[in-house]
């Protein structure tokens, strides 16, 4: 989905398709945004924890978004919905640079 939005995921070649990424290799990275769905529907605790690295261009650019896990965790028909959701998060992200 990230590639359909004309984004880049940075851990796009690890060799596995669901890898463990710590803060460290995040803080590497340098993400322009951070998206994830987290556990829950309402779950944003997430957010929170980036906060800590306000250095990181994801948090300095207010880049932090929050997408349901329902609409791009499962192999479902709302992949579409969570298609556009993920598209308009880095639309936003792209207007901050």
């Amino acid at each position: 989905m990230v590639s359909l939005c004309g984004g880049i995921n940075v851990f796009g070649e690890l060799p596995r398709l669901v890898p463990r990424i710590d803060d460290e290799s995040v803080l590497a990275a340098d993400p322009e945004a951070i998206i994830a769905g987290g556990m829950g529907e309402e779950n944003r605790h997430w957010l929170t924890h980036w906060e800590q690295y306000p250095t990181l261009t994801a948090v300095a650019r207010g880049n932090l978004f929050f997408v349901p896990p329902s609409l791009i965790q499962r192999p479902t028909p709302r992949l579409l919905e969570g298609s556009r959701v993920l598209c308009e998060k880095l639309e936003v992200a792209r207007g901050r640079r």
